[in-house]
């Protein structure tokens, strides 16, 4: 496509250079030739005029075949620009097609492949979300639920150890304290509040017990919020 549109400039030059070209030669034959002479440069003149006609003719082809091809370029970029957008089209979460291989996590931790072929145990696994595109998607989300675990049995044990603490959904004064985490700073921190409840009540904690968990187990925070180390 480069090279077609490099040709058609340099016809179009070409085409210029040649009429300039006419354009002082008849100035020469104004001013300096005598009128025994004229008549002949005048014929000599109207050959070189039909030669450039002939360039324009040749240019006006190679136009009318760069726009051709220009046109059609123009399609393919179109039909590939639709189907990125088929395909940028979010899918929901995803579910294998018959035959292709899927990761998943065994009840020992281990993380194994299997082919889905629609039976009960894969069908389970994903309505459990055990279904992974990759072996590095379910390695991440074991890492998640190992990390998230031991936050909340931490969160229960402090929780315990503060005079047995609960979150008192009734009590619209108590402060409810979460692991949160603030994207502006990029760093784990307190939240809090008295009458929304967005967790399950073995997220929450006190005050004290939550500034423990985030100062004793930061990666494992990062690791529950998915927000990287």
């Amino acid at each position: 496509m480069l090279l077609m549109l490099h040709i058609l400039l340099l016809g179009a030059l070409l085409m210029l250079l040649m009429l300039h070209i006419l354009l002082l030669e008849l100035l020469v034959m104004l001013l300096l030739l005598d009128k025994s002479k004229k008549s002949n440069y005048v014929k000599y003149l109207k050959l070189k005029l039909l030669n450039v006609r002939g360039v324009t003719k040749m240019n006006k082809e190679l136009l009318e075949t760069g726009l051709a091809a220009l046109t059609e370029a123009a399609e393919l970029v179109k039909q590939a620009m639709a189907a990125s957008e088929v395909e940028a089209k979010p899918e929901g979460r995803y579910k294998p097609k018959y035959g292709e291989e899927y990761w998943c996590i065994g009840g020992d931790g281990n993380i194994f492949s299997v082919k889905w072929m629609g039976s009960h145990s894969s069908e389970f696994r994903y309505a459990l979300g055990n279904v992974y595109r990759t072996v590095e998607e379910a390695q991440a989300a074991l890492d998640k639920q190992l990390a998230t675990v031991r936050i909340l049995d931490r969160i229960a044990e402090l929780n315990a150890a503060d005079n047995n603490w609960v979150a008192d959904w009734d009590d619209k004064g108590q402060s409810k304290y979460r692991v949160t985490f603030n994207a502006e700073k990029h760093k784990v921190c307190l939240g809090s509040n008295g009458c929304i409840k967005s967790l399950p009540d073995a997220y929450y904690g006190s005050e004290k017990t939550i500034e423990a968990v985030i100062k004793e187990m930061a990666d494992d925070c990062k690791l529950m919020l998915e927000v990287g180390q």
